[in-house]
């Protein structure tokens, strides 16, 4: 009955029941747990939000796509979604992981909502795990205006205020990449010669890294030039 309100409120019903279990198993819990179908639920949903921006979106460069997609997947919107459908109510975990409140950890529901993606695309294919991230996204998606898509990404911003006040252009660099394959993280270098200024940034790819690193040098940059 549990587990029918959960298919309920994300309006799919499984055939194999199985997936929708190990897709709520936190590691704390078993030793089979739903790492795997994190893995592959963040790539489609990565898959889904980037085909959507690009089609909706045909005018904006690849820096503003990447930014409207880190809204888009990031962790806090994950979590978001996971609160609304009370899915900590029905999470699997170990008793360490109960002790410190885990049910509510930003991570535990934002890698649990990935698995369950997973779960659904292996339960039936691909269109169906679009229909149901389309459902639970569609707030987010409606709240995207005009203002909120007027934005310049930090990269364009950075460049055109160099380039109207005749610096050179900024270089990026990845200085290193670490985490397991399936959730790796990369530091980048934002130089700008000209100015000796050098910035640096985290995120899961190298475009979101390299925002955030132009983000810093900007902001810094303002600063100077007030």
């Amino acid at each position: 009955m549990l587990l029918f309100t959960l298919q309920n409120r994300i309006k799919y019903f499984f055939k194999n029941i199985k997936l929708l279990k190990i897709s709520l198993i936190h590691s704390s819990y078993n030793i089979i747990n739903n790492e795997r179908l994190e893995f592959l639920g963040d790539s489609i949903l990565n898959f889904v939000m980037t085909h959507f921006l690009f089609e909706k979106f045909k005018e904006k460069n690849e820096g503003s796509l990447s930014y409207f997609r880190s809204y888009l997947i990031n962790k806090k919107t994950l979590y978001k979604i996971a609160l609304k459908i009370n899915l900590a109510n029905f999470l699997y975990l170990g008793g360490s992981e109960i002790q410190i409140g885990g049910k509510f950890k930003i991570s535990v529901l934002s890698n649990t909502l990935e698995a369950l993606f997973g779960a659904i695309f292996l339960d039936s294919n691909f269109l169906s795990t679009k229909r149901v991230i389309f459902f639970l996204y569609k707030l987010f998606i409606k709240n995207f205006n005009k203002k909120f898509f007027l934005y310049k990404d930090f990269k364009t911003k950075l460049q055109e205020f160099l380039q109207r006040n005749k610096y050179l252009l900024p270089t990026y660099k990845i200085i290193k990449i670490s985490g397991l394959i399936h959730c790796l993280k990369f530091n980048v270098e934002c130089f700008i010669s000209d100015l000796n200024i050098k910035t640096y940034g985290k995120g899961k790819n190298k475009q979101n890294s390299e925002q955030e690193a132009a983000k810093i040098a900007f902001k810094k940059i303002k600063k100077i030039f007030k």
